[in-house]
Parts: C-alpha cells; sequence; structure tokens
C-alpha cells in the first residue's frame, strides 16, 4: 500500500501544478444522498466521481458534495481538495480505496464564493495508477 500512497501522492502534486481559479455558478440547496443530481466529474477504473454544488451561509460559501460510485472493475478512490492561491488548504475529502460494487459516503468541500484565489482540484485513483486536475465550478452541476 505504500506505492499507492506515493502514487497518488504524485498523481495530486501533478494535478496541483496546473491548478485554474474555479468560476462560479448558482445553484440550490438539497442534502439527502438520494434525490440529489450528480455530476459525473471523472472516471478512472470503472469507477465515476460524482459531485454537485450548492451555495451556503447565506450565498458566500459554495459546498461541493461529492461521491465515487465504482464499477465492478477493482478498488478505487476519489478526491478533492481546495486550494488558496495554488497552496492546498485543509479542506479536502477522500474516499480511500472503496471495493467494486460500492457507492462511497457522501462528503464535502467549502470555499468563498467570488473569490478567485480559490481553486478547485479533483482527482481518480486505483493503488497503481491515478489522475486529476483542476475543475471549474461552472463544470459541476446544482444539488
Amino acid at each position: 500500500m505504500q506505492t499507492s500512497g506515493r502514487l497518488a501522492a504524485v498523481t495530486v502534486s501533478l494535478a496541483l501544478l496546473s491548478a485554474v481559479p474555479a468560476t462560479s455558478i448558482a445553484a440550490p440547496s438539497a442534502d439527502a444522498r438520494e434525490g440529489t443530481s450528480w455530476t459525473t466529474i471523472g472516471k478512472f477504473g470503472g469507477a465515476k466521481h460524482q459531485a454537485c454544488a450548492t451555495l451556503v451561509d447565506k450565498g458566500t460559501t459554495w459546498r461541493i458534495k461529492n461521491r465515487l460510485v465504482n464499477g465492478n472493475k477493482g478498488r478505487v478512490g476519489a478526491g478533492m481538495i481546495v486550494q488558496k492561491n495554488g497552496v492546498d488548504t485543509h479542506r479536502t475529502w477522500s474516499t480511500g480505496l472503496i471495493p467494486k460494487r460500492t457507492t462511497s459516503k457522501v462528503g464535502s468541500v467549502d470555499l468563498p464564493a467570488d473569490d478567485s484565489r480559490f481553486t478547485l482540484v479533483s482527482y481518480e485513483h486505483q493503488s497503481q495508477a491515478g489522475n486529476g486536475g483542476p475543475i471549474a465550478l461552472a463544470d459541476i452541476g446544482p444539488c
């Protein structure tokens, strides 16, 4: 497993080097896992990394909800990192590696609305490889 951790770290590091500022969209609020409208933002190893966006705190903060729907090819993980001026913040979400035919628990990251210093980075990985990169809020549908 140490190899998978190193590879995931390298993958995330590469993704972070190419981050771009996120943009804004309008989104209604929804909290339930079922009934939430999900946008697939990444695919890897038969799994779909899905997210949706909603404004919270009287419209001052974006909450990006995430989940990983794993297909039937093997263990896959996904995550999302919020950066400020290109540096990781403590606002992260990760599934770890989840078994095939499993959906992860829903998690979320928050970032200020209308603040171009903040960037969103998503990634997907298996034990031996991964991918990822910056993602614009405009690419994530409303919850």
